[in-house]
């Protein structure tokens, strides 16, 4: 057992080593005001479309992309889409809201090399799978549009990291890890604070709920008993498909597995054994594996990634 004096002074330089970092953060631009408006936006109103609608329309450049989007191949229409609400109309809120919160983040930390591309892929790959576990699961009670946004931001703490301390990043990134808890503590090594902490105090600095940041800080961390619509719950979705992106969305093989090897991909690789009767949810995953890689496709391409 180390030193109690030693554990102290340790304890003490991570804490100045992550104070050092979030001052960092505030170097940072803060996120548009439109896309903070649109993550406040309730879509179980009736107005909701035309809210939203409002809210595209300020702003210029995300009015360009969604339009943009609307006209892609990957949706061909029949005639050009040119106005925000036929593109809505065209695409879906939902799907519309993802990419404008996409791009709203994206304005912040705009990828500049491959390893930050890779973050990006990987961040709308989670984001979509979470989004979509939450709605496969419907016991978990937790908000799907929730589930996205805590995808989407998970490792955003690395972001930072790639803005302030790229080099020591890769050392991170080069270190052989395996497991969830293996990066943390290659980040411990190398940094003295953890990406999940960092990642914690840039969400605060948003001033997005506490229900995101928290979930942030606590995506590597055992999660407990998974009581519906807690933090727990939603901490599941998010490791789930934290895991999800790495093994299955952006695989390593050529050829796709069948059914049956995927199924149990996902369990060994995705589904912690402590997850009591949560095994079963890889079936349901199965069949909706292609369509979260043309969605996360759709998105990266929305993104210009």
């Amino acid at each position: 057992m180390a030193h109690p004096v030693r554990r102290m002074k340790t304890a003490a330089n991570e804490r100045k080593a992550l104070d050092r970092m979030v001052h960092k953060i505030d170097e940072l631009p803060l996120l548009p005001q439109v896309l903070v408006r649109v993550m406040q936006l309730d879509a179980s109103r009736d107005s909701y479309f035309e809210e939203f609608e409002t809210l595209a329309r300020e702003d210029p450049t995300l009015a360009v992309r969604v339009v943009a989007l609307a006209n892609s191949a990957a949706l061909a229409p029949l005639e050009p889409i040119v106005t925000i609400k036929e593109a809505l109309a065209r695409i879906g809120t939902v799907r519309v809201r993802n990419l404008v919160i996409a791009l709203g983040v994206q304005r912040v930390f705009m990828p500049a090399d491959a390893s930050q591309t890779r973050l990006w892929r990987h961040s709308v790959n989670a984001a979509v799978a979470a989004e979509r576990i939450a709605q496969l699961d419907s016991a978990l009670q937790v908000d799907a549009g929730q589930a996205y946004l805590v995808g989407l931001l998970h490792d955003i703490g690395r972001f930072v990291m790639f803005e302030h301390a790229s080099e020591a990043l890769l050392q991170v990134d080069e270190s052989r890890w395996d497991k969830p808890e293996d990066l943390v503590a290659a980040d411990l090594e190398v940094f003295q604070y953890t990406h999940s902490e960092l990642g914690y105090h840039a969400c605060k600095r948003w001033g997005l709920p506490d229900t995101i940041a928290d979930a942030v800080r606590e995506h590597h961390n055992p999660i407990g008993s998974l009581t519906p619509g807690s933090p727990a719950a939603l901490g599941f979705c998010l490791q789930v498909a934290d895991r999800l992106s790495i093994s299955v969305l952006e695989p390593a093989e050529e050829t796709e597995p069948d059914s049956e090897r995927l199924e149990r991909l996902i369990v060994d690789e995705c589904i912690e054994p402590v997850w009591h009767g949560k095994s079963e949810l890889a079936g349901s995953l199965v069949p909706a594996i292609g369509s979260m890689q043309q969605t996360s496709e759709s998105l990266l391409g929305g993104l210009g990634l």
